[in-house]
């Protein structure tokens, strides 16, 4: 690579229109760290799966259902707002570390996610957003609904605790992929 001073200064431009350069996706937040995802592949029998997404006090957490596929059947996801205190209805589950879209970045997510949980209370949420997905159709179940992209982000509280839930029509096996990004200010 060549320090000279002429490469340097060139470097802030786009090679082909000379235009500043800019990252104004997603792409921004992997490079700086604070881009989080997880991962569930979970056989749900004509039920609900519960998830639970509690925020870090000190972060915004900008969350988006990035991928959600089913392979048959129909299903709902839903994003709620738990009660805080007492009436608090998430308990058990199993706990996900969530990764760094920034492989070699030591940033770790402030989000406690679990999947699996009970709930005891569903009138202790606050509906925030729900949407339906299509699973398989056609010659060989080729297809599968799914959910994604910027128009589903949510700037979540800080400090709180929010339930996912996904209920199936039938027996089906369901990937889903969160995304989200952390940072300081609002």
């Amino acid at each position: 690579m060549s320090y000279l001073v002429g490469n340097i200064l060139n470097g802030w431009q786009e090679r082909v229109t000379r235009s500043p350069k800019q990252i104004d996706t997603d792409h921004a937040y992997i490079h700086e760290g604070i881009a989080f995802d997880v991962w569930d592949t979970s056989a749900v029998n004509n039920a609900t799966r519960n998830y639970r997404f509690k925020t870090p006090a000190t972060k915004y957490v900008h969350f988006r259902p990035a991928s959600i596929g089913i392979s048959e059947k129909t299903a709902v996801f839903g994003v709620y707002l738990c009660a805080t205190g007492s009436a608090a209805p998430l308990s058990g589950g199993s706990t996900f570390t969530p990764v760094n879209r920034k492989h070699y970045s030591t940033n770790a997510s402030g989000v406690l996610f679990a999947t699996g949980v009970a709930t005891s209370s569903t009138a202790a949420y606050e509906k925030m957003y729900e949407t339906k997905i299509y699973g398989g159709s056609g010659p060989g179940q080729t297809k599968s609904g799914a959910a994604k992209g910027e128009p589903m982000e949510w700037m979540f509280r800080r400090g709180r605790e929010y339930c996912f839930m996904i209920t199936t029509t039938g027996d089906c096996n369901v990937n889903m992929n969160l995304f989200w990004y952390e940072e300081d200010g609002g």
